[in-house]
């Protein structure tokens, strides 16, 4: 017969097999799961890409069907500059004010000034960009923005560089530049002045 001390050690041997005993799927329970998430909750960068160009794309055909619009709007005053009338006469205010009213997602497009990167203002209102000496640097000829179809002046030319063209209802045309300083020989000649709109004079050639 065992002893006491037989029997304890007996005892606890057999509660460590039970113990150990826990069956796979209930020690498999308890294990932290590592493994990937499902292909379904990963967003990888061609998603995104691909949403990205859909936007862009959706962005920009709403911003063509914008321009169209706006440009179908002043279409009438464009085909009829020979017209007699001013340009309060010819309700050319009241056809901006309309235009820009409808026309929220495209405005940065129809208005707005020239720049040295798109000397050209916007399609129906705003001053071409003038060039200089800091902006249009060697050699090379810089003509000047157009105005807007409708108002807007045009630019000045620079290096023998033509003027911009006035709007038609309101505007002054651009002045063209002289040949550039270090230019020499026949070669070298002035720009031409920008057109004039449908009232004042065109530019001033080089």
């Amino acid at each position: 017969m065992l002893g006491f001390r037989g029997q304890r050690l007996l005892i606890l041997g057999a509660c460590l097999a039970a113990a150990c005993a826990v069956p796979v799927s209930a020690r498999a329970a308890h294990v932290p799961d590592f493994t990937a998430p499902p292909a379904s909750t990963i967003v990888g960068a061609s998603t995104l890409d691909s949403a990205t160009a859909v936007r862009t794309a959706s962005a920009t055909r709403s911003s063509s069907r914008c321009v169209e619009r706006a440009m179908r709007m002043a279409k009438p005053a464009l085909d009829t500059i020979d017209v007699r009338g001013s340009m309060a006469e010819r309700r050319i205010p009241e056809l901006i004010e309309r235009i820009k009213a409808t026309s929220s997602g495209c405005l940065d497009i129809l208005f707005a000034d020239g720049t040295a990167e798109r000397p050209d203002a916007g399609l129906l209102g705003g001053d071409g960009f003038s060039f200089t000496a800091a902006t249009c640097r060697g050699e090379q000829a810089c003509d000047g923005g157009d105005g807007g179809k409708l108002t807007g002046s045009g630019g000045d030319g620079y290096n023998g560089g033509d003027g911009g063209n006035a709007g038609w209802y309101a505007g002054q045309a651009g002045n063209a530049g002289d040949a550039a300083r270090t230019c020499a020989g026949r070669s070298c000649s002035g720009g031409d002045g920008g057109r004039a709109g449908r009232f004042g004079d065109g530019g001033d050639g080089g």
